[in-house]
């Protein structure tokens, strides 16, 4: 098949339009990108100068309370672990809301692990216990240790 000089000038001028409709496809996506930029930092400059939220509206929000779980609930949990797992020394500890779990023995993690992982399910509704140290190794003469804190949580209707 033969093309004729005037088909290929008529293809020649139809490709040499394709750059323009680029460069002003390019042109139109930085305005479209510059707008949104200016436009996101004006919406995080007022967030951030004026108050959304009226002194009203924050009288009714909610308030979270926490305190170190009473003495009697970690006696309770300290007894309730010592009867499930009697080969760790489980005692309170001298921080408020804490407890101590030690294993002598390095055949004893399987136990010492499991105890830790009971400790939220047997203790009290309402309180949240996490671990403030934890060894496992060569721990002060023991083998593994763990203290793990307790803090009783309320919600209340802030005022």
């Amino acid at each position: 098949m033969k093309l004729s000089s005037r088909k290929i000038a008529d293809m020649k001028s139809t490709f040499l339009h394709y750059p323009a409709v680029a460069i002003v496809l390019i042109a139109a996506a930085l305005a479209s990108s510059a707008f949104a930029a200016f436009a996101g930092k004006e919406f995080a400059h007022s967030l951030r100068t004026h108050n959304l939220m009226s002194p009203d509206a924050k009288k009714g929000l909610i308030k979270l309370t926490k305190q170190p779980v009473p003495p009697a609930d970690v006696a309770s949990l300290v007894s309730v672990l010592k009867e499930n797992h009697p080969s760790l020394d489980i005692a309170s500890s001298a921080a408020p809301g804490s407890l101590v779990i030690t294993a002598g023995s390095a055949d004893d993690y399987r136990e010492w692990i499991t105890a830790l992982g009971t400790i939220q399910g047997a203790g009290k509704a309402g309180s949240v216990w996490m671990a403030t140290e934890l060894c496992v190794g060569s721990c002060g003469g023991q083998a593994m240790r763990a203290e793990i804190q307790g803090i009783s949580q309320s919600v209340s209707k802030g005022s």
